[in-house]
């Protein structure tokens, strides 16, 4: 974990757009793709794109904003790999599990600039603090943010070990 930058991108998560998704999928993704961004944005395979795109599966805010980053069709940041590689490859890992312990997921959080719990949920289009605390206590709830959250927030905080965002 990186204690020295204090960057931390807000706007970043947008409200899903499921017939936007299945537009811009097939611009950046065509079907031999597919697979591709299925890992890059955190899904367990290719059927879930599908699943996505035919309503049969909700499209979260966080894996819509996820996406767009990935397509470079977010309208106020890119994705820029520390690294340098295409899009349409993705061999570097976007998508980051979060930590195993709740404790971890709190160190990131204030190392944040001191960042409070109100405002992780905030820049994460949570509907509530009380997501963060189960996050943070998951030991105890059970409740651990999705990938495509964790990724987010890394990506807000410029904390993603591959990746990081840049102001259109």
């Amino acid at each position: 974990m990186n204690n020295n930058s204090t960057t931390v991108f807000e706007g970043v998560v947008l409200k899903a757009d499921r017939d936007n998704f299945t537009k811009l999928r097939k611009k950046h993704f065509p079907s031999d793709k597919i697979l591709v961004l299925a890992k890059a944005i955190g899904l367990n395979d290719l059927d879930m794109v599908g699943d996505i795109e035919s309503g049969d599966m909700r499209l979260d805010d966080r894996t819509y904003s996820l996406f767009l980053l990935v397509c470079g069709e977010h309208p106020s940041y890119q994705l820029i790999d520390k690294q340098i590689i295409s899009n349409s490859d993705l061999k570097t890992p976007l998508a980051i599990k979060p930590p195993a312990t709740g404790e971890e997921i709190k160190q990131y959080r204030e190392n944040a600039n001191a960042m409070r719990q109100g405002k992780m949920a905030w820049l994460l289009g949570l509907s509530s603090k009380k997501y963060v605390s189960y996050y943070e206590n998951k030991e105890k709830t059970g409740v651990s943010p999705s990938i495509q959250c964790w990724t987010l927030f890394l990506l807000i905080i410029n904390q993603h070990s591959f990746f990081r965002l840049k102001r259109k």
